[in-house]
């Protein structure tokens, strides 16, 4: 079974290296992660590309738009 994540962020620098991680820490990690910012006006992005190489690395597609 194929696993794919598609999840929207708005202004998440707080919360999102908690998510990140814990994708990362999943036993079944996804296929694909697909990660849709809302046009954030925070750092959110830039956390968010921080975690592309880990999940390149895991096997992960990674796509950030």
């Amino acid at each position: 079974m194929k696993v794919s994540l598609i999840v929207t962020v708005f202004n998440e620098e707080k919360t999102i290296d908690v998510f990140l991680k814990s994708v990362l820490w999943q036993s079944k990690m996804p296929e694909d992660l697909v990660i849709v910012d809302g046009c954030s006006t925070d750092i959110t992005a830039e956390r968010i590309k921080n975690y592309e190489l880990n999940f390149k690395k895991a096997g992960v597609e990674f796509k950030f738009i």
